[in-house]
């Protein structure tokens, strides 16, 4: 009779001191979140330092531990994302150009815009047309050839200049003062397709607004259309980005707004075309 109640007791005991360590048992701390590391972007434009967009131009941003790379579209833009919150070292480079880099940061607040000027690369005087054959200092230019290529004015009175160039001659024409002038030339090779590469621009006092279009079979395959600013009687390039793309005919169109206290020469030169 005593084991048994013995017996009892102890089996109440262990049942009982069970539940009170289950009762005060402590629980575990949870695991903190895992937060995803901070991300960044960056976009922007890459141009020539005459202002026109550059196409199919590297953008590369080296930092965090990574390399990555953008390659800028028609219109001269690229943007980079997925990109860790820190220093890095950006650059673009094309073809034809002086390569650009410069250290940013990419923390705070995205996005961010980062643009590039690249400089054309002095490659010595461009193949093609140069003027070099045009008649006497402000004869009128009609027909002019060079290279295979043709030269017709369509608007405007162009002249030859001889004693002026990029170097001399070039061909130009005069705005009143006061006066704003749209002139344009046209540029063939008997209806052989061709490429347009670059062409020098020029005028004496004011900025330079240009269109130039790229035609293939009567329609437009390219247009740049832009400012310069004011030279000041110096010559600016204008580089072709798609300058492998076959055109039959070149139409340059300069807009020559002279100041109203004088009159204003507006010319090209150098026009750098290959077959």
């Amino acid at each position: 009779m005593n084991r048994m109640l013995a017996t009892l007791a102890l089996t109440a005991c262990l049942s009982g001191c069970a539940r009170d360590q289950t009762a005060t048992a402590v629980p575990s701390s949870p695991s903190p979140p895992v937060l995803a590391p901070a991300t960044s972007s960056v976009s922007g434009t890459v141009t020539s330092t005459t202002g026109d967009r550059i196409a199919g131009a590297t953008v590369s941003v080296t930092g965090a531990g990574t390399t990555s790379n953008a390659t800028t579209d028609v219109s001269g833009r690229y943007a980079l994302t997925g990109l860790a919150s820190a220093e890095y070292a950006m650059s673009a480079d094309a073809k034809g150009y002086a390569a650009s880099s410069r250290s940013v940061s990419l923390s705070g607040s995205p996005p961010f815009q980062v643009d590039f000027a690249l400089a054309p690369l002095d490659s010595g005087p461009p193949a093609g047309i140069t003027f070099a054959n045009v008649g006497a200092d402000k004869s009128p230019l009609a027909d002019y050839a060079e290279a295979g290529f043709s030269v017709v004015p369509t608007t405007a009175s162009w002249i030859a200049i001889r004693t002026y160039g990029h170097p001399a001659p070039f061909i130009e024409f005069l705005s009143p003062g006061g006066v704003t002038t749209s002139g344009e030339i046209r540029v063939t090779a008997s209806g052989a397709p061709f490429s347009f590469k670059s062409v020098d621009l020029y005028s004496s006092t004011t900025p330079i607004p240009y269109v130039i279009t790229g035609l293939s079979k009567g329609a437009a395959v390219f247009t740049l259309s832009n400012t310069l600013g004011n030279t000041f009687g110096n010559f600016a390039t204008v580089i072709n980005p798609q300058s492998s793309v076959s055109i039959d005919a070149l139409s340059i169109q300069l807009t020559n707004a002279a100041a109203p206290c004088c009159p204003n020469p507006i010319g090209i030169d150098n026009i750098a075309v290959g077959r």
